[in-house]
């Protein structure tokens, strides 16, 4: 035991009973665990003894200057060696410094916490742990001596492989770790990717490399493209960087290798944008799918450089459209179904070149759908036809034309469809062609003029893909509804069997709702006692199966067919309900007057004038005077004409009356500027909800953008909604901006 009174030793003491055994440890990279347990005991001897602040650091300070003296005597053996052996040596030399500072650091735990941990805690950053501070010396020492040569040494092989040379990898790895200081903590954790730790990395090669492989790779460029085509330069862009990238991420940190791919990126892509879209159009012309796809995946590297790509793309597209377009037929004979066709080819032809020239980008394949809309609702085709709105209609009335029962058997329907899908889809004023394709839908079913309630229901599917369900919904409606009542007719006809309830009249009935269905008001008319018996008698079927449902018969939508014997000659005349009743009059006189006609119809005045002058026209009847059917007055007698003759033994006599016609097309315009109005204010609304305080410019932007797909809508009518809804009290104005709308919950 040793004696109390006995000094301590000093710093200088504990050292030198280290000394020969660090000399060793650094020597060999060993040592034997009885003299490892030595050292590790004067240390902990030492520290536990040793109170004095001063006393520690001094020790720390021997541990310092022997790594330094260590470190410089490396430096001036290793300058006398040859090139590549001095690669060998530096990194033997590395590795033993590594095996030595590790057995040093784990000899020296006791010493760390003691004191090192404490400095630390107490702000002094300067202290570390002995492996740290040995890769710290070793590169402020072993770095800074030799980062010239080495530097030098290294990018020679680096550039030597790019050559095809085959150099040792192994080695040239082994030498950039040098640079990198890294060590484990008490947690295990590798501390090799702070950037404290690679300054000396970055500072003594990474800047170099990067510049010397961008002077390299534009020198390569140069002899490129004097030797071969901008297309085989374009080509050969992948392989060269995946080359440098491969052969990088061998040998070098991985914080460089993003850096060397950015430098990479712009050596061979940003420097050449010029000639890289000089050849993008004429791939572009020549629709050269593969070339522009690999093309399209190099700019791709540097998103920013994409936009010229998509400029070029675009142009060509609307260029060729408006080309193709333009050479359909003359404009005074335009062919609507060849229009239609053609816009789809165009559409299915570039959708499939841009989805497999961009790899279904969507942001460009937003563009092509910008393409499109572009081309196709400003054309020559168009402008013909006046605008946009009238290219709605249009298709609308062709719709209306493909589906009716005159359409001609070779019109393959079921393939025209999906054309037709892609017109609406990018047509401005959907809204007009729904709106009037509706009606026309609904006179198709009510006239039973459509050549199948199938096609009507395959159409209307593929303006709900395009439209969305509550644009069709009435649509919809309306095809149930005829389908409910031809199963409301059939259980009626068994009901009829079911009572022996049997006439000489053949009856049917559309069973409509209301809601779906845009009806004038109803007009009540006289008919005959046979039609007013048959129709009480469905109402009471009705109202048995049907309870709390109320039938409104709209007799100026009906027709009938009505047989009449001329000259010996039975005709089939096909005529409105109207039409019907005053004929079925001159059974029992043979002339009437006006008046009396009104009178026993009830039909209005003026469309009963209508009426008249059709069946005029048709000379089933005619005026007892000759009198101007212009003026036609109350008191001007009607008769039949008995000597009527046609060559047609069934004759259509149901030509709508021109004030009905008017009155459609006047509210069908009214209901288009009605429906638009209600779309904006609740766009308006929907908008300012989200955001609350607007400027009233944005909010008329934001409008437009949101509907332009949908509707054509106008500023002025949307400055107009906008007053509408501060009268409403829905938005209000800021006191002091007035140009600033304050949304009111």
């Amino acid at each position: 035991m040793a004696n109390a009174s006995q000094p301590l030793p000093t710093a200088n003491v504990v050292w030198n009973n280290l000394l020969d055994d660090i000399e060793h440890l650094f020597q060999y990279q060993t040592i034997r665990y009885s003299k490892w347990m030595t050292l590790y005991t004067h240390i902990f001897d030492y520290c536990t003894k040793r109170t004095q602040l001063s006393d520690n650091q001094i020790l720390y300070q021997q541990f310092e200057e022997y790594l330094e003296n260590y470190l410089e005597r490396f430096c001036q053996s290793a300058l006398q060696s040859p090139e590549l052996n001095f690669l060998e040596c530096y990194v033997n030399q590395w590795r033993r410094y590594c095996r030595s500072s590790k057995i040093l650091h784990g000899i020296c735990s006791y010493f760390h916490r003691s004191y090192v941990h404490r400095e630390r805690n107490s702000g002094n950053d300067r202290i570390q742990e002995i492996y740290p501070l040995a890769m710290q010396m070793w590169q402020n020492i072993a770095c800074r001596t030799f980062h010239t040569h080495l530097a030098f040494i290294c990018l020679n092989m680096i550039h030597g492989e790019r050559q095809h040379q085959v150099i040792d990898r192994e080695l040239l790895r082994s030498v950039i770790q040098t640079y990198i200081s890294f060590y484990v903590d008490e947690s295990r954790i590798t501390l090799d990717t702070d950037e404290n730790l690679l300054n000396i990395y970055q500072e003594y090669f990474e800047e170099q490399f990067l510049h010397d492989t961008i002077e390299f790779y534009r020198s390569e460029i140069m002899k490129h493209l004097q030797e071969q085509s901008i297309l085989e330069y374009i080509l050969k862009i992948p392989q060269y960087i995946n080359e440098e990238v491969y052969r990088a991420t061998f040998y070098l940190h991985p914080s460089t290798i993003e850096k060397l791919i950015k430098s990479l990126e712009q050596v061979f892509i940003c420097d050449q944008l010029t000639i890289i879209y000089s050849e993008a159009k004429i791939l572009v012309h020549n629709e050269d799918i593969s070339n522009l796809n690999h093309l399209y995946q190099i700019i791709m590297r540097v998103k920013t450089t994409k936009v010229e790509l998509i400029e070029i793309v675009e142009t060509h597209i609307y260029q060729t459209a408006i080309e193709t377009i333009q050479r359909i037929s003359p404009l005074s004979t335009i062919d609507l179904h060849v229009y239609i066709e053609t816009i789809h080819n165009l559409h299915d032809k570039y959708l499939v070149f841009c989805q497999k020239v961009f790899d279904n980008d969507s942001d460009l394949i937003n563009v092509f759908h910008r393409t499109c809309r572009r081309f196709i609702n400003d054309n020559v085709i168009v402008r013909a036809m006046g605008n946009t709105t009238k290219m709605s209609e249009h298709l609308a009335y062709y719709c209306d034309k493909l589906l009716r029962k005159t359409m001609k058997k070779e019109t393959n329907a079921e393939n025209i469809f999906p054309q037709i899908k892609t017109l609406i889809y990018y047509i401005f004023d959907k809204d007009i062609f729904i709106k009037l394709y509706s009606r026309l839908l609904a006179k198709r079913l009510l006239n039973q003029s459509n050549v199948g309630i199938e096609h009507e229901k395959l159409m209307v599917s593929y303006i709900k893909d395009t439209c969305g369900y509550m644009c069709t919904l009435r649509m919809i409606q309306m095809c149930r509804d005829i389908e409910t009542s031809v199963n409301v007719l059939c259980q009626y006809h068994k009901y009829c069997q079911e009572k022996q309830f049997s006439t000489k009249i053949k009856f049917n009935a559309m069973i409509l709702k209301s809601e779906f269905w845009s009806f004038s008001k109803a007009h009540n008319v006289i008919l005959p006692y046979d039609f007013n018996h048959i129709i009480d008698y469905f109402t009471n079927f009705y109202n048995c199966v049907y309870s709390g449902r109320k039938l409104i018969w709209f007799h100026q939508h009906s027709k009938g067919e009505l047989q009449g014997y001329f000259q010996n000659r039975m005709y089939t005349f096909q005529v409105s309900v109207y039409q019907l009743i005053i004929l079925l009059l001159f059974n029992n006189l043979s002339e009437y007057s006006v008046k009396r006609i009104q009178e026993e119809t009830q039909i209005q005045l003026d469309t009963l004038l209508q009426i008249l002058n059709v069946l005029f026209r048709s000379k089933i009847l005619t005026l007892k005077k000759s009198v101007d059917q212009q003026e036609l007055h109350l008191d001007a007698i009607v008769q039949l004409h008995e000597d009527y003759t046609n060559d047609k033994l069934r004759v259509s006599l149901n030509i709508p009356v021109k004030s009905v016609e008017q009155n459609d097309a006047k509210a069908f315009q009214e209901e288009i500027d009605h429906d638009r109005t209600m779309m904006i204010q609740a766009t308006i609304v929907r908008i300012m909800k989200q955001n609350v305080a607007m400027d009233e410019n944005l909010l008329i932007q934001k409008v437009i953008e949101q509907l332009t797909s949908y509707s054509n809508v106008d500023v002025s009518v949307i400055k107009k909604c906008v007053k509408i809804l501060i009268e409403k009290e829905y938005l209000e104005q800021y006191a002091e901006q007035t140009n600033i709308l304050l949304y009111k919950a």
